[in-house]
């Protein structure tokens, strides 16, 4: 999108344990990973309410997804989001990630405050989908 600015967390899809992307598993994980993330609470938290959802929309290009288009997308409409936070952990468990057997990853991430703060909230969210992530600081 256009914009001063953009925030978000790009996952490296072709490493284990989120690829290769053929991979049914992977897909799974990527898709509960994807059910799971609430993108308004991270905007607040690392934004400090100085953002707004566009969902990529920009009413100048017609091939773009309104806001509606967007909250039909799975795991894009925060009044479905407790139903999909509660598909993305049973996905895990069925692949029988527990408390006791945690998938592991690496997160790296900037020293910039928002970038932090919305870090920490990852590794929250995934903490719950039983993924425990290792973050790495690089200085920005």
């Amino acid at each position: 999108m256009l914009g001063f600015s953009w925030e978000g967390f790009i996952p490296n899809l072709q490493r284990a344990p989120l690829g290769p992307q053929d991979d049914p598993t992977a897909r799974k994980i990527r898709w509960a990973i994807q059910l799971y993330m609430d993108r308004d609470k991270y905007g607040e938290l690392g934004l400090q309410g100085s953002y707004y959802n566009s969902y990529y929309y920009l009413y100048v290009w017609d091939w773009l997804l309104s806001l509606e288009e967007w909250q039909e997308m799975p795991g894009f409409n925060p009044n479905k989001k407790s139903e999909d936070q509660a598909e993305a952990v049973s996905i895990m468990e069925g692949l029988g990630y527990s408390a006791s057997n945690q998938l592991e990853l690496v997160i790296v991430t900037g020293s910039g405050t928002s970038g932090l703060r919305q870090t920490e909230l990852l590794v929250e969210d995934l903490g719950q989908l039983h993924i425990k992530a290792d973050v790495r600081v690089q200085q920005s």
